[in-house]
C-alpha cells in the first residue's frame, strides 16, 4: 500500500494517541519533555503534524529520560509498551539504542532497513545530553561517540537503516564492511550500547554550555547552546499543547535552514514507505 493521505492520517492518529500518553506520564511525574525534529517543525509551522510526515519525535533531558523509562512500563495502558535496550537479554542482537513507545492499535511495515518486519505503530523518545567545554575536547568527544555507535551497529548490520540519503563516505565504507566481511558480529551488542550510554552521560545536561541529541538522524547538527532548549515553551499540536525548546525557531533554522518555506510538492512525502497490515 502506498502512502496516500488516508493511510498516513490513520498512522498519525495512533501516533497522537501514544504522544498523549507519554505527555500524561511526564506531566504526572514532573518530567521535562519537548518536541524535536519533524514534530517540532510541525508544531511551529503547521500547529500539528507536517501533513506528509509519518513519525513523532520527542526529547527528554537525561535525568527526566532515565525516570521516564523506569516509570513507563508501569504507567502505560495495556495497549502500549516501551522498548529499551536495557530491558533485553545480553545475547539479543535486535537492539537499538533509541527508545520507542508502541501501540498495538495498528500494525505497519515501515521500510527503514533491508529486512523491515511488521511492527506496532510507535513514536521515538530521545535523550538530551551535555557536551564538554572547549573545542578540542568537544570534537574528541564527538569522535568517541561516533566510534562507539559505529561499533555497536556493526555487531548487528541487519538493523542499519537504508532510508538515509547522502551518507558520508566513511559511513558507506563501514556499512559495506559490516555487511560483507564483518569481524564484529560476535561482539555483545548490549555491552557496546552500555559503553555508549556511559559516554553520553559523562557531561551533565543541566550544567553543560552545549547540549545535543546524539541518537537523531541529524547527529551533531542537533547540538545547540543550553539556553536554546531551557526553559521550555508551549505550542499547539493537533488537539493538544506540547512543550517545545525555548528558542524553537533557532533550533529549526540550524536543522532545516529556511524552515517556514514549504518544500516543492515533489518532496512532500514521508521518509519511509509505510504499509498498514490489515487483519
Amino acid at each position: 500500500m502506498n502512502n496516500d493521505m488516508s493511510v498516513l492520517r490513520e498512522l498519525q492518529i495512533v501516533e497522537l494517541k501514544i504522544l498523549k500518553e507519554v505527555v500524561r506520564i511526564c506531566e504526572k511525574h514532573s518530567l521535562e519533555y519537548f518536541a524535536i525534529d519533524g514534530t517540532l517543525l510541525g508544531a511551529v509551522r503547521h500547529g500539528g503534524f507536517i501533513p506528509w510526515d509519518d513519525d513523532v519525535d520527542i526529547g527528554l533531558p537525561r535525568d527526566s529520560f532515565e525516570r521516564f523509562v523506569e516509570l513507563a512500563p508501569k504507567e502505560l495502558p495495556s495497549s502500549m509498551s516501551i522498548n529499551y535496550f536495557k530491558y533485553h537479554e545480553d545475547d539479543d542482537k535486535e537492539l537499538s539504542y533509541g527508545v520507542r513507545v508502541y501501540c498495538n492499535d495498528l500494525k505497519i511495515i515501515q521500510h527503514v532497513t533491508e529486512n523491515s518486519q511488521p511492527h506496532d505503530v510507535n513514536i521515538d523518545i530521545m535523550q538530551l545530553d551535555g557536551m564538554p567545554k572547549g573545542k578540542l575536547k568537544n570534537k574528541l568527544h564527538q569522535y568517541h561517540l561516533l566510534g562507539l555507535k559505529a561499533l555497536a551497529k556493526m555487531t548487528q548490520p541487519e538493523t542499519i537503516g537504508t532510508h538515509l540519503q547522502n551518507r558520508p563516505a566513511i559511513d558507506r565504507v563501514l556499512i559495506f564492511l559490516a555487511k560483507h566481511c564483518n569481524p564484529f558480529r560476535k561482539m555483545n551488542t548490549k555491552k557496546m550500547y552500555l559503553r555508549l550510554d556511559r559516554c553520553l552521560k559523562k557531561y551533565d545536561v543541566r550544567t553543560s554550555g552545549q547540549v545535543f541529541i546524539f541518537i537523531s538522524d541529524y547527529r551533531f547538527r542537533e547540538m545547540f547552546s543550553r539556553d536554546c532548549y531551557f526553559p521550555f515553551r508551549e505550542l499547539p499540536f493537533e488537539d493538544m499543547v506540547i512543550r517545545c525548546p525555548a528558542q524553537s525557531e533557532k533550533v529549526l533554522e540550524g536543522l532545516y535552514g529556511n524552515f517556514m518555506e514549504y518544500p516543492p510538492e515533489s518532496a512532500r512525502k514521508s521518509r519511509h514507505r509505510v504499509e498498514i497490515i490489515r487483519d
